[in-house]
């Protein structure tokens, strides 16, 4: 038998501590529907890596992909044994201890320099851990016991792309759900959560691979709705059969431009995404949720990012752009309401913790500490020392940030329970 303790209380920002906080799960890529929102983090009023680091973790191997929790334990992938090899990771959130991990089969294949070959993200439910992982060829979904078992493997079919492979699924009601977005192929994909065989598959028109994570959006009938965007555009799906409900396409720039980060909701029914390529060209559009073929109410060609997914405030669409600008939109009519340098480059998209901040890890590893009300004040910043390409968590007032080899803890206890574990 042994002593742990549990947190309560919180601090943020040099606020009032409290004694409770609500629990939220941070289930699957960005956390409750891919809103990248989530509880306040316990912070010292003045944080440094000395008072805010609770934990750190070195998780065998490399990826890029985002950390999930649920219950006490955080979910991860990783490429171990020199890239030939995949595993689900599982440690304990209140140490850092390493629980399990579970071994897939995989090979060395050719990545864009900031990818790597385990950069999905999990999605969690009661019903077990939902991955997909590439094997360098095919890209597989697999569904593990909390314990750790391996529960079913599904084959998805082979995956091609210049840049490797990045999907991360979602789980609703019993079926889990894939973009499988690759160069002239997609399709978005069903499986049954309890044996992983394929409920259906629905083609999408294909362009250039994509990796945005779908959303869910209930109608104003009550209906749920599976939203996939692409480089060909925003659709709803019936996640029942995988009926096209609805669509809207892109309106193209010079090319088919990728999208790498996912759509996300703003206020009047709208729904927000972007793509890009390396040449520099941007997309950004709003369009009318549910309205087949319907004009965007809104585009914009330069100013949102190419990466990194933007959150949706109320005081506007807040975006970092690849190169470190934090930006906010208004969301009815596109228009830049600011424009701040803040530096570096980022791949990480932003989150919220509770009502005003804003977390942004650079690709060098620097945790930006940003006040939504006024961006123009200057952040604290912590240094991580190590390179971030994941999108970081929040969980019962800590903060996970995965690096490329290291899961990081951050949060300041206020109040500690001495509790037992056997």
């Amino acid at each position: 038998m042994k002593k742990v303790f549990g947190f309560i209380g919180l601090f943020l920002l040099g606020g009032a501590p409290a004694l409770a906080q609500e629990s939220q799960t941070w289930s699957r890529f960005r956390g409750p529907n891919g809103e990248g929102k989530g509880p306040l983090v316990n912070f010292a009023s003045k944080p440094t890596m000395e008072n805010s680091l609770l934990w750190k973790t070195e998780i065998p191997g490399d990826g890029n992909g985002s950390p999930v929790i649920w219950g006490k334990t955080i979910y991860l992938q990783s490429s171990v044994n020199n890239g030939v090899g995949r595993t689900l990771v599982a440690v304990e959130a209140i140490n850092g201890k390493i629980l399990w991990s579970a071994d897939l089969i995989g090979a060395k294949s050719k990545t864009h320099a900031k990818n790597s070959l385990a950069s999905s993200t999990p999605a969690c439910a009661t019903e077990g851990i939902f991955s997909v992982f590439w094997n360098g060829e095919n890209l597989l979904c697999t569904g593990h016991n909390h314990q750790g078992n391996l529960l079913w493997t599904s084959d998805l079919g082979p995956f091609k792309s210049q840049h490797g492979a990045g999907h991360s699924p979602i789980f609703h009601e019993g079926k889990v759900f894939v973009n499988f977005d690759q160069d002239n192929k997609a399709e978005v994909v069903a499986l049954n959560a309890k044996d992983g065989k394929i409920a259906w598959r629905t083609p999408r028109t294909a362009y250039r691979s994509s990796y945005s994570t779908p959303i869910l959006r209930k109608t104003s009938s009550g209906k749920t709705e599976i939203v996939v965007a692409s480089t060909a555009g925003f659709a709803g799906y019936d996640p029942n059969n995988g009926k096209e409900i609805w669509a809207i396409p892109t309106i193209p720039g010079k090319n088919a431009l990728r999208m790498v980060s996912s759509p996300i909701f703003l206020p009047g029914d709208l729904i927000f995404g972007g793509g890009g390529d390396g040449s520099g060209e941007r997309q950004a559009l709003a369009v009318p949720a549910g309205k087949s073929g319907a004009k965007p109410a809104w585009q914009d060609f330069k100013a949102f990012p190419y990466v990194t997914t933007s959150l949706a405030l109320e005081s506007g669409i807040f975006s970092i752009t690849d190169n470190g600008f934090m930006t906010t939109h208004n969301p009815a009519t596109g228009e830049q309401v600011s424009h701040v340098r803040l530096g570096g480059a980022f791949s990480s998209s932003p989150i919220l913790a509770g009502t005003n901040l804003i977390i942004a890890v650079s690709e060098a590893g620097d945790i930006h500490l940003i006040d939504s009300k006024d961006p123009k004040i200057k952040p604290k910043t912590l240094a991580l020392g190590e390179p971030v390409f994941a999108t970081p968590a929040l969980h019962n007032g800590l903060l996970l940030v995965k690096g490329r080899k290291t899961l990081f803890c951050f949060g300041q206890p206020i109040i500690l329970i001495e509790g037992e574990q056997r």
